[in-house]
């Protein structure tokens, strides 16, 4: 049995936006001033971008 629940669109959406920002960070040497402040932020980033693409989507 799986208990991991399955991947949907906006996780989807959640973790390109995830790569991108942890790259970007990554790039301006941010990432080793607090990391999991960081990749915490870009979390809530990337999933508060991931509902502006499913809501672009219903347009």
């Amino acid at each position: 049995m799986n208990d991991i629940p399955e991947m949907t669109l906006r996780d989807y959406f959640a973790a390109k936006a995830m790569t991108w920002f942890l790259t970007a960070l990554e790039e301006e040497k941010m990432i080793d001033d607090e990391p999991a402040l960081l990749r915490q932020f870009a979390a809530a980033q990337s999933y508060w971008m991931a509902d502006a693409m499913l809501k672009a989507r219903e347009a």
